[in-house]
């Protein structure tokens, strides 16, 4: 890249540290380019995306950009290689829900360790007949069936931890298996320098107000008729507390 690329990164880097409260760190292993593409485009006037080294990201903000390193260089600080950074005002769960959509599913290749167990369900399959050797020598019981293959019984094919063979993934490949899925995963979230577990990610907005309303409508029915709650009064009691119960959560990094 010339100069003018890396002067513009410069300050499209300074411009969205000052301009969005949250800061989403975003792990891009084995992230197709397409994929983060289609991502921009689809959070496009809601959030920007910046991917570059993090040598590069950390020369910026440790000599030109030094006022900003004072308060995130911590940000870069325990991430290798490429650094890919969400800048947002959207709430974290949503920007993980719309990273989600974008994963895609990818086969297993020969010489890496699986990450999980990796089963093949019985049933016919469609594969010819012909094929019945291949599964003999894996010690793989089958019959045939309607013209098919049929596998006997539910099999753990790959346990975790074990390392993919050649025959491993030509089977997973005959059947259609990508039993991986690769995509932006979160691994950090800041807003205003402060850090927001990821635990953060799961919470359910429609559980905490399910919860709420139960608590509030059971102390309802026993202390209604002395505290005299109304349908309108009720609402709003739920609306505040959740509302709290949001901001506490997001604004406290040790919550």
């Amino acid at each position: 890249p010339g100069m003018d690329y890396f002067e513009n990164f410069k300050n499209e880097l300074e411009q969205n540290f000052n301009k969005y409260q949250y800061i989403i760190c975003v792990s891009i292993n084995r992230v197709k380019s397409k994929q983060i593409q289609d991502i921009r485009k689809f959070l496009r006037n809601r959030a920007t995306i910046l991917i570059e080294r993090r040598s590069l990201i950390n020369y910026y903000l440790k000599h030109e950009l030094l006022y900003l390193y004072k308060s995130w260089g911590f940000l870069i600080k325990n991430i290798k290689g490429n650094v890919g950074m969400i800048f947002t005002d959207e709430d974290p769960r949503i920007i993980n829900k719309i990273l989600n959509r974008f994963y895609l599913s990818a086969p297993a290749f020969a010489g890496h360790i699986s990450t999980k167990n990796i089963k093949i369900k019985k049933g016919i399959k469609p594969l010819s007949p012909s094929q019945t050797p291949f599964f003999q020598a894996l010690g793989i019981p089958t019959r045939i069936s309607k013209g098919s293959i049929d596998i006997i019984d539910n099999l753990l094919f790959v346990r975790k931890k074990e390392m993919f063979s050649v025959s491993h993934v030509v089977l997973l490949n005959k059947l259609g298996i990508k039993p991986f899925r690769y995509g932006m995963k979160i691994v950090n979230i800041f807003k205003k320098k402060l850090e927001i577990k990821l635990s953060y990610l799961k919470i359910d907005n429609n559980q905490i107000n399910s919860n709420i309303s139960h608590i509030i409508k059971k102390n309802s029915a026993t202390e209604g008729k002395t505290i005299g709650f109304s349908k309108s009064h009720l609402s709003y009691n739920i609306y505040l507390i959740n509302r709290n119960i949001q901001s506490f959560l997001i604004s406290n990094a040790d919550w």
